[in-house]
């Protein structure tokens, strides 16, 4: 047998024995035993009584049999409940620790044979995750270093726009950014401003013609100009100018460059429109509102208050209002010189024809 298994039989025979100890010791049990040792005292002394007579034998029977019984208690829990105990633990021992030996080793078996089965499915997935979280890990490197270039660059534009002086970029001349489109904030910075507007464009159709998007709301600001002291200067170009010829050519097609197509083109009807409504308005707002014409090929889109300029490039893909447009700053070097653009135009110009 193991010597710990024999170890550990001894040790339960111990704690049965001192269990026993206990139990004899128990208040209770010591109780009887000595009152059934001094019952059978009383009852031995009681059959020497001389008048007792013929009852004296059976006294001293009785008395025997009270004292048998308290040393039969006494020697059961001294001797023969030691015994028994031993014997028990010895038995248990005998017939628990094969069985405790066979499932020992049949539970080493069962996890050795799990072992190669857990390994089976354990490593490939281990594996699989591992692979999977280097994938995922390159993903997240890769959208970060993307993430940053595009940060790095983005940052070198606003490096550039603050430098310029530029404070907002707008897709669009109607395209919204956001809550406003550019032709809201230019409309915002018209109401606002009290000194002086100058702005310039092929036809500012939006502005001087009765289907204008924003016919209504201009002539709001050249209303409320009259008690503000307001000044607008506006820019349009001569419906009978070559440049404006070569700008329809490009607009609408090659035909369109010359007579009698240039009359048709819609580059020439919203410019002569224009101009030929343009009076109407000055005579109506005559100490607020200044039209002129000129004869320069148009290069862009441009308002000017005292606070900031909107610059739209013009090309010849398309008309107007297809490429972004800048919001400038006042004081800025860019805004002095579309400003002084304005300015040179507008001293190279015509008046409106009467």
């Amino acid at each position: 047998m193991d010597p710990s298994a024999q170890g550990r039989g001894a040790e339960v025979c111990d704690l049965r024995d001192a269990a026993a100890e206990r139990a004899f010791r128990e208040p209770f049990l010591t109780a009887v035993l000595v009152a059934t040792f001094l019952v059978s005292v009383v009852l031995l002394l009681a059959s020497l009584l001389p008048y007792v007579g013929p009852h004296s034998y059976i006294l001293r029977e009785l008395s025997m049999l009270m004292l048998g019984a308290a040393l039969m208690m006494f020697l059961h829990y001294r001797v023969l409940r030691r015994y028994f105990v031993r014997e028990w633990c010895h038995a248990v021992e005998q017939t628990l620790e094969p069985c405790l030996d066979d499932l020992k080793h049949s539970l080493s078996e069962s996890v050795e044979g799990l072992v190669p089965g857990i390994e089976h499915v354990i490593v490939p997935s281990v594996q699989t995750l591992l692979q999977e979280t280097q994938g995922d890990i390159n993903t997240i490197r890769d959208s970060v270093a993307t993430a940053v270039d595009v940060m790095v660059n983005f940052s070198g534009v606003l490096r550039g726009a603050e430098t310029s002086g530029i404070v907002s970029i707008f897709p669009k001349r109607h395209t919204e950014r956001g809550e406003k489109s550019a032709m809201d904030a230019i409309m915002e910075e018209m109401r606002a401003e009290s000194g002086s507007i100058r702005f310039m464009g092929i036809t500012l159709g939006d502005y001087f013609l009765d289907r204008g998007q924003l016919h209504s709301a201009f002539e709001g600001v050249l209303q409320a100009g009259k008690s503000t002291g307001l000044n607008v200067k506006a820019l349009i170009v001569d419906p009978e100018c070559e440049a404006l010829r070569q700008r329809a050519r490009w607009e609408a097609g090659e035909e369109f460059g010359t007579a009698p197509m240039f009359y048709r083109s819609t580059t020439f009807i919203d410019t002569d429109g224009a101009a030929r409504t343009a009076p109407h308005l000055c005579e109506k707002y005559a100490d607020v509102l200044e039209v002129r014409m000129y004869g320069q090929a148009p290069m862009g889109f441009l308002v000017l208050t005292s606070r900031c300029a909107f610059w739209e490039s013009y090309n010849y893909a398309a008309r107007g209002g297809n490429v972004p447009v800048l919001q400038i700053q006042a004081g800025t070097e860019l805004y002095d010189l579309y400003k002084k653009h304005f300015d040179r135009i507008w001293k190279a110009s015509k008046p409106l024809p009467q």
